[in-house]
């Protein structure tokens, strides 16, 4: 029987190395498929940017700044600036005569030819307020106006007149930046479903920082924006975006807002016939097209091949996955043959010890027929070394809890102190009272996951949580001290061994009792099979802890078995239990807005944002689905944040 023994552990162990080296193999495929996808984005990028050469390639600048130079030729009003409208008065400007709407302006910029320059560049009239008697503007815009002063002949002191008119044709293009928004596909991604900015001109670049020097993004006008109370709101419907980088030599701080230095001119008072400066532009120019639309050709191949090498490799990972899900499932199967086994090996060793001969006879006939052999004689019940009962935690203020509310109170001080940010303790409280209230066990991967079972075993019976280890070699007995114990609340310490795996079915539908796994390292629920998942819910602690935990608990005296309990937790029916994580995780989710609208009403919104934490992001973690949850997510700014710093530290 101990050849028997050797034979299936060397078996085992061949087969846990093969495992090995496919995950290895699994793990290359990844980090290659993740070099060439950036790979793919970089082309993409690439080929759009020459496509924007070749299409434009004109430089607009300069035709602009030319016939911007004609445009500022006004010896009507010799002088113009950048101002913002400070004040509007519908009765008239004080001192003059007529009684029509006029507005005040602030000087913030001069502009020379199509140049936005700021007032220390230049030595025109040191005038930092302007008067437009003429017209009523909307307070806070930013425009381009013309002015110039005369002397009020009626004053001594050299009093002077302003005289204004509004460039309606040019206008200021402000850059304004979204500093969460990383790259082209979120940018499109946000302006497709719509944002609102506090837009104060009527063109803009909408852009986000590629680095400390540029920023990338496109152009909009007038058009592509609609008022929404105080602010603009931009929501595009054409998806064929030009895109645009504007470097940092070309921005103008001004009003606290920064702008492009030059400004287009759009206006339908002067029609420029363009057809004779294209077509000598593209003469002169004729070899730089010519490169530019090679260029996108060489890219344009060179992405298809790539995306094509992408595609192969998707589906390499998947079959992959699916050939590690059957090799690990095979590997279960055989641990549990081997368990077998050696329980058979230990029973007929102790027989052995009383009847030798017996022992001889008995081993002939099993290694015959070793299926044969169904009773065997009592044996002496070894000693129990892999479950340890919860310790008692005394109280000098014992009191019954009794309500739900009074419950999640108590939890929500006790996992405060093991470590639990001060912002998720109630609703990571409600999350782990619904799981109790419908039975799913939970898997606690990360930091302080046993001190967080141990405080709410303590708060729910008045002792910690029960250690069943499975590090070692488990024996039924250790399964029967479990099952036979007062404990209610049981932390598995090394949930990924056989033993566990072996007794997991058992454990798991146990009605007088609740789970938690225990596992520190949150990566490695990656390599297991997803379908573990549907037996007990993945909860990644790192999220939701921010320091050490105290492991100084403090216990109510809660009494297991009073009425008050049975009235607060609802019955345990397993033909109610889905099968599947995600059915699990909607229940629980229902099941949370039932408690927060009951007792928590005032912060259900807030509880709501927060529970994906713990409930949905999980999942999508083990599954290998979080980068698509987190671009997908539209909660809280600062949860996708916390998701995001977390993916990073990987």
């Amino acid at each position: 029987m101990e050849s028997v023994k050797d034979a299936w552990n060397d078996a085992l162990f061949n087969k846990i190395e093969e495992v090995e080296k496919e995950k290895e193999s699994y793990r290359e495929l990844e980090t290659r498929y993740t070099e060439l996808d950036v790979r793919c984005k970089k082309l993409e990028r690439e080929r759009n940017k020459y496509k924007n050469a070749a299409c434009h390639f004109r430089d607009t600048t300069e035709i602009l700044d030319m016939l911007a130079a004609e445009f500022s030729k006004n010896e009507k009003y010799p002088y113009t600036s950048l101002c913002i409208v400070e004040t509007i008065n519908s009765e008239g400007i004080a001192g003059r005569t007529s009684q029509r709407a006029g507005s005040t302006l602030k000087r913030l910029a001069d502009v020379e030819g199509n140049k936005i320059k700021t007032l220390s560049e230049n030595c025109i009239p040191e005038k930092t307020v302007l008067i437009d008697a003429e017209r009523n503007y909307t307070l806070n815009s930013i425009g381009v106006w013309g002015w110039r002063t005369e002397i009020n002949p009626r004053c001594q002191d050299g009093d002077e007149f302003t005289y204004c008119t509004l460039y309606e044709d040019r206008i200021p293009i402000e850059i304004i930046v979204l500093p969460d928004c990383k790259d082209d596909r979120t940018l499109e991604k946000l302006l497709t479903q719509g944002i609102e900015i506090n837009l104060i001109s009527g063109k803009a670049f909408i852009t986000y920082p590629i680095d400390h020097k540029t920023y990338c993004g496109i152009f909009l006008c007038g058009k592509n924006f609609e008022t929404v109370g105080n602010h603009k709101k931009i929501k595009l419907k054409n998806k064929n975006i030009e895109w645009f980088e504007v470097s940092f030599k070309d921005i103008v701080h001004v009003a606290g807002k920064m702008f492009y230095n030059r400004l287009y001119i759009c206006s339908n008072k002067y029609v420029v016939d363009y057809s004779g400066i294209e077509e000598k532009w593209r003469l002169e120019n004729e070899e730089k097209i010519s490169a530019a639309t090679k260029k996108i050709e060489d890219y344009t191949k060179q992405l298809e091949e790539y995306q094509a090498t992408c595609a192969e490799l998707e589906k390499q990972i998947s079959d992959k996955q699916a050939e590690l899900e059957s090799i690990s499932s095979q590997i279960e199967t055989q641990k549990i043959i081997l368990r077998d086994i050696a329980h058979q090996v230990a029973e007929r060793i102790e027989t052995a010890r009383k009847n030798v001969t017996d022992f001889i006879c008995e081993t002939i006939f099993v290694n015959a027929q070793p299926a044969a052999v169904q009773s065997q004689p009592a044996r002496e019940v070894p000693a129990i070394k892999n479950y340890r009962h919860g310790k008692i935690i005394e109280s000098d203020d014992v009191r019954e809890i009794e309500s739900i509310q009074d419950f999640i109170y108590d939890l929500e001080t006790a996992i405060g102190c093991e470590g639990v940010t001060s912002d998720m303790m109630l609703s990571f409280s409600i999350y782990l009272c619904s799981a109790y209230r419908n039975k799913f066990p939970l898997l606690l991967a990360g930091p302080n996951g046993r001190d967080i079972a141990d405080a709410f075993s303590v708060v729910l019976t008045g002792k910690t949580a029960a250690i069943l280890d499975c590090a070692g070699v488990n024996s039924l007995d250790d399964l029967n001290a479990c099952v036979e114990s007062d404990d209610e609340v049981i932390a598995v310490l090394n949930p990924f061994s056989p033993n566990f795996m072996a007794y997991l079915p058992e454990i798991i539908n146990l009605d007088n009792k609740f789970i938690f796994a225990i596992y520190p390292f949150a990566e490695d629920l990656r390599i297991e099979p997803r379908s573990l998942y549907n037996y007990f819910l993945p909860v990644l602690t790192e999220l939701i802890i921010a320091k050490r935990s105290s492991r100084d608990f403090y216990s109510t005296g809660y009494n297991l078995n009073s009425a008050v309990k049975k009235a607060m937790f609802k019955g345990y029916t397993p033909d109610d239990i889905p099968i599947s994580a995600a059915e699990r995780i909607k229940k629980l989710t229902k099941d949370m807005k039932e408690i927060a609208g009951a007792h928590f009403k005032s912060n259900a919104d807030k509880l709501k944002n927060f529970a994906v934490l713990f409930t949905k992001f999980p999942l999508a973690y083990v599954k290998g689905n979080d980068k698509n949850f987190l671009d997908n997510f539209n909660g809280d700014e600062k949860i996708a944040e916390r998701i995001r710093a977390f993916l990073e530290d990987e």
